[in-house]
């Protein structure tokens, strides 16, 4: 059985709610903000989201869009056609390369290379919340979008550090094969 340990940074030290010398635990969960600031905050977690096998079924058959910055973004356009058939990627001014925009224009998807500069709101969600209708882009042309499959940069945190953590060449915390950290 796990045991939750509240911890925050002090002092350089990791330092616990009444964390005793006596308590103990397997494993540890760290769990950061992602560094999502550009674009989509507000909707995150309902029409921005980064796994779509956990939230891809509620936009199933609405278009989709998907912020491709990277190759490994860029290759989930193929991904997105099994809730959808109309899939966008937008690289928001990235130039990924003229093989890789190949790739992506193979899979059938739209290629948008202009900056989003912000999202719009839709119809709520049944829970009230905010849903996404389009991205607008820097021009102010608006590309009609349900849902937005991103992957927000992992920000190096100070307890990742404190921990020892090893890190990968792009700064996730690197993991083996049973998924456990070092």
């Amino acid at each position: 059985p796990g045991i939750l340990i509240q911890a925050q940074m002090r002092a350089n030290r990791l330092a616990g709610e009444e964390l005793a010398e006596n308590n103990r635990s397997r494993e540890v969960l760290i769990a950061a903000l992602l560094g999502l600031t550009d674009v989509g905050i507000e909707l995150w977690g309902r029409s921005v989201f980064h796994c779509p096998f956990c939230h891809g079924w509620e936009h199933r058959e609405l278009p989709w869009g998907v912020l491709a910055t990277t190759e490994v973004m860029a290759d989930w356009a193929k991904m997105a056609f099994g809730w959808t058939d109309r899939v966008t990627v937008f690289t928001h001014g990235v130039a990924l390369g003229a093989e890789l925009e190949a790739r992506v224009v193979a899979t059938g998807a739209v290629l948008e290379r202009e900056a989003i500069a912000r999202l719009t709101g839709g119809a709520a969600h049944a829970s009230g919340a905010p849903s996404l209708a389009s991205s607008v882009l820097a021009s102010g042309r608006a590309v009609p979008c349900s849902a937005l499959l991103v992957r927000p940069a992992q920000p190096a945190t100070a307890v990742v550090d404190e921990l020892g953590l090893a890190r990968d060449e792009s700064g996730y915390v690197r993991v083996n094969e049973q998924r456990e950290s070092s």
